[in-house]
């Protein structure tokens, strides 16, 4: 039995193939990919409880495709960047990412935060939430 589906978006094989392995291992159905562009096709984010949207893709931002993803759907996104700067990570939320976590990451902190962000429990805590009103 499946544990839930995860859309892994990247232009990067080798993490397309890691995740998809990894969680594949783990119980849940992964489909992958390539560009942020395929990710927006509705009826593949329908089919999915969860997308991992990879920040920097040849053919869009994970901003911008989070963005689009969000403004037609209430599927959790969680972005994962190589890019550390607090805006990015901010940005990144301000689009209606779930989460954000940074490369290179573990097999052990990514497996948690799917696990977190499937069981619905990951929602960007209420006094960021005001921070990024604020700011």
């Amino acid at each position: 039995m499946s544990k839930g589906r995860i859309l892994v978006v990247s232009d990067q094989p080798n993490i397309r193939r890691a995740l998809r392995i990894t969680l594949g291992a783990e119980g849940y159905e992964v489909t992958d990919a390539e560009t942020g562009n395929a990710a927006l096709c509705p009826d593949l984010v329908r089919k999915h409880d969860l997308v991992l949207l990879d920040s920097d893709m040849t053919d869009s931002t994970g901003v911008e495709t989070c963005r689009e993803i969000r403004s037609g759907s209430d599927i959790g996104v969680v972005v994962m960047s190589a890019r550390a700067p607090e805006e990015d990570k901010a940005q990144a939320l301000e689009a209606g990412a779930r989460d954000y976590i940074s490369k290179p990451f573990g097999m052990a902190e990514i497996k948690a935060c799917v696990r977190a962000n499937m069981s619905g429990q990951r929602q960007t805590p209420p006094a960021f939430q005001a921070e990024l009103k604020a700011s």
